[in-house]
């Protein structure tokens, strides 16, 4: 049982440090992607951890069998290089019990991976696409910035030449349009934004209104103190995805969308449990040929792994591959592939 925890340990520990990788990989490229638009005002700040917790998730997810898999062939060439797996298959241990304590791990994973992809995934979709929605509707409101036009519900435009959010704007015009009048309101400072049930009322001093008539052509100029414009809040629902499609509704559709999505969701604990199994024998290595001597071969096996579940998807949805063979097919073929490069290796082994 020592050498069993001990080598599950070094498996563990090797799986951990990569996904951490791959998470500072996937923080990275999002932090780049949301920081731009969280700068200029078009994502607020307190959104932006909700955004980020729920895409890298998503990124995560797809990434941890690939994670997995190079965690195994890395950890068992290193067992394998330093000896110790040499070792220990002289005093009795079997490359089978060593298949057992992946096959345990390979479970438990795949386990978890399944629960996040069928069921808090599209939980998270839905959330993310809501977050979104309320940005899109609050925007015009909000996101205000100096030195930009901002389009306002309606049809209108407003534009500030300085100040922030904070302290108000200074020299404010808003131009709007009517099926019967044009109006600009330029104002010296636009003071304060008040909340009400039907939009915001953006409150303007020390300005004037000019309004024309379309029909009589008629010129009317208002000079005002204080001045308040009612803006409409946007009536946004939250964008559809197929990703946040709830699994329920997935297996019981006969949509090629549908199907394909739903094999997908499954498809991914079966590349962790299958790709462990698979990385057992990839990472058998030959002499003084290094630790990391199989990790190309391995990278090529996902890439390649990981393609055909893709075209297999796509063909789902194109429905030039039947829903029955889908892409299980894919997933088959690797195993029976792994099933006969293991016994090949026994046998020559033996």
């Amino acid at each position: 049982m020592i050498l069993y925890r001990y080598i599950a340990r070094e498996l563990l520990s090797s799986f951990l440090g990569v996904t951490f990788v791959l998470f500072l990989i996937y923080l990275g490229g999002l932090m780049m992607r949301v920081l731009p638009d969280v700068s200029n005002g078009s994502i607020p700040i307190e959104q932006f951890l909700p955004i980020i917790s729920v895409k890298i998730l998503e990124e995560l997810i797809i990434g941890i069998p690939f994670s997995f898999f190079l965690a195994l062939i890395v950890s068992i060439g290193k067992l394998l290089s330093e000896h110790e797996l040499i070792a220990a298959y002289a005093c009795g241990f079997q490359r089978s019990k060593l298949m057992m304590v992946v096959t345990a791990l390979a479970l438990f994973l795949s386990l978890l991976v399944g629960i996040v992809s069928i069921s808090l995934a599209p939980l998270a979709d839905q959330h993310y696409r809501k977050i979104m929605a309320e940005i899109e509707q609050s925007s015009e409101l909000n996101s205000i910035v100096a030195g930009r036009f901002v389009g306002l519900s309606g049809g209108g435009l407003i534009y500030a030449e300085s100040g922030n959010n904070k302290t108000g704007f200074n020299k404010v015009s808003i131009f709007d349009s009517t099926s019967n009048k044009y109006s600009v309101i330029n104002a010296e400072r636009l003071s304060g934004i008040k909340s009400t049930d039907s939009g915001k009322i953006f409150l303007f001093e020390n300005g004037t209104k000019t309004t024309l008539l379309r029909e009589s052509r008629e010129v009317k100029k208002t000079v005002f103190d204080e001045y308040g414009v009612l803006v409409e809040k946007k009536n946004v629902m939250p964008a559809h995805s197929m990703y946040g499609v709830p699994t329920s509704v997935l297996w019981s559709s006969q949509d090629p969308l549908h199907i394909a999505e739903l094999q997908w969701r499954v498809s991914l604990p079966l590349m962790v449990l299958i790709l462990g199994m698979v990385a057992v024998s990839v990472s058998r290595y030959k002499p003084r040929s290094g630790k990391y001597g199989r990790l190309f071969s391995g990278i090529v096996i996902y890439l390649i792994y990981s393609q055909l579940i893709m075209n297999a998807k796509v063909g789902i949805v194109q429905q030039t591959i039947p829903p029955i063979i889908g892409m299980w097919w894919v997933h088959l073929s690797v195993v029976l592939i792994f099933i006969t490069l293991f016994i090949y290796q026994e046998r020559r082994a033996g």
